[in-house]
């Protein structure tokens, strides 16, 4: 080190040493600084003593920089701790960050002062400038990152209290006077019913996707939608019904319903979700796009027995098999009209009668009694049902 190097640090923690001992009247000017310029500071979310805290870092930071004859490393740093703090007490992110600078600005300037009293060289007032600059980049630096991730940890935070209490509104039978009140915090009234809905898809992307698109969907003037994943599913409680033509995705709707039929209302939108994945539906599915098909999924051994009756032996037929249970599918499509059955398959009439006639032998049934005909419907989907179930 040379001569002239050992003369500029120490003529820089000279300057040091003054505004150290000027620290308590540096950190009252920034103090008042922030408070005179920005509204969150000014309004005493932030106290004072937090304020004159963090104007004496700064200030302690500065002077070691000058002693050190460096700026600090980031990870020599605890800047997260009070991001942290100035984000619980609502500062937004653009007043941090500009009072931030500020304060670090006052700080620098009182180094022209100190500079002066000293009869500080040029070379050491541009070396103590250097620092001071360098300093200063790598606390905003790291000031904006802990911002950064402070935010996100909120944001994390307030999603969980978002499904927790989504939870408690789907699944708790009794909503509690507790829930009442926490769900006017929410943006959700009371006095008012509202749809519960469903969706099972297969990626982190499509979910932030579908949750999305029913955000928009359903917010409404006066009243926001509550969804989140419950059990790896969007799930949610909407004050509007939505209508969802997108063909990748299977929605159950419930309700409309008070909040304390909401988990009823749940239970319901689950049932049509998974009818409605079992027949491969897509689209918003209530009640009544789904009717009878409820019933047949959540009736299994009346299904196997059917279909046992009427669909196991055209099985044994092999592909003329399969072309029987196609004719009686479409017959009772076409509520047993053998010219609309024929349309339907393009066909002659005579090969529509042939076949059912070739069913009615292979079942020991007549295919045009209405109790049959909706036996036989019942054992088609319920065939349909399990096959989707296993793929």
């Amino acid at each position: 080190m040379s001569d002239s190097s050992v003369d500029v640090a120490g003529l820089l923690a000279t300057v040091a040493s003054v505004m150290e001992e000027r620290s308590d009247e540096l950190a009252l000017a920034q103090a008042d600084a922030v408070r005179a310029r920005f509204g969150s500071y000014g309004l005493g979310a932030v106290p004072l003593e937090s304020l004159l805290e963090s104007g004496r870092r700064n200030v302690a930071l500065m002077v070691a920089a000058l002693r050190a004859g460096r700026p600090p490393e980031p990870e020599e740093l605890d800047e997260a701790r009070r991001a942290r703090e100035r984000t619980a007490q609502g500062v937004p992110a653009n007043e941090l960050h500009d009072a931030y600078r500020m304060c670090l600005r006052i700080v620098g300037e009182s180094f022209v002062d100190a500079a002066s009293s000293v009869d500080l060289d040029q070379r050491a007032a541009h070396e103590g400038t250097r620092l001071l600059w360098a300093t200063a980049d790598v606390l905003t630096a790291v000031v904006v990152t802990a911002r950064q991730e402070v935010e996100l940890d909120f944001a994390r935070h307030d999603e969980r209290q978002r499904v927790d209490f989504l939870r408690s509104l789907v699944f708790d039978v009794a909503v509690r006077p507790e829930l009442r009140k926490r769900a006017a915090a929410f943006g959700m009234p009371s006095d008012r019913s509202y749809w519960v809905v469903r969706s099972r898809v297969g990626s982190v992307e499509l979910r932030e996707e579908l949750r999305a698109m029913l955000e928009s969907l359903t917010r409404t003037y006066g009243c926001r939608p509550l969804l989140g994943v419950v059990d790896g599913d969007v799930g949610g409680v909407v004050p509007v019904k939505p209508t969802l033509a997108d063909a990748r995705f299977t929605l159950g709707i419930g309700g409309p319903a008070p909040l304390e039929s909401l988990p009823r209302a749940f239970s319901a939108a689950s049932r049509m979700l998974d009818t409605g994945i079992a027949f491969g539906l897509t689209g918003c599915l209530e009640l009544n796009d789904l009717s009878l098909r409820l019933a047949v999924g959540s009736e299994p051994e009346l299904g196997a027995m059917l279909y046992t009756r009427y669909l196991a032996p055209l099985r044994a037929e092999g592909d003329f098999g399969e072309l029987l249970e196609e004719t009686v599918a479409a017959h009772i499509a076409a509520s047993g009209r053998i010219t609309s059955t024929a349309h339907r398959l393009g066909v002659h009439q005579n090969t529509v009668r042939h076949r059912l006639a070739r069913f009615e032998e292979l079942t020991g049934c007549r295919i045009d009694e209405f109790e049959t005909m909706f036996e036989v419907w019942w054992a088609i989907m319920w065939s349909r049902h399990e096959a989707l179930g296993r793929g």
